[in-house]
């Protein structure tokens, strides 16, 4: 059986997918920290269980 914390892990790093598809979807995109960040205003994204 998993660990809780590895549990966990996993389903952040789908949250990151989930989100990363849902920015690129949306025309966002996503950088490391360059000049670009400024411009785009933090999105609320929609919480799933």
């Amino acid at each position: 059986e998993k660990c809780s914390c590895i549990v966990k892990a996993e389903r952040l790093k789908r949250n990151v997918e989930k989100m990363e598809k849902f920015l690129i979807k949306y025309g966002y995109i996503c950088t490391n920290g360059g000049d670009d960040d400024d411009d785009i205003a933090p999105l609320p994204l929609p919480i799933e269980n």
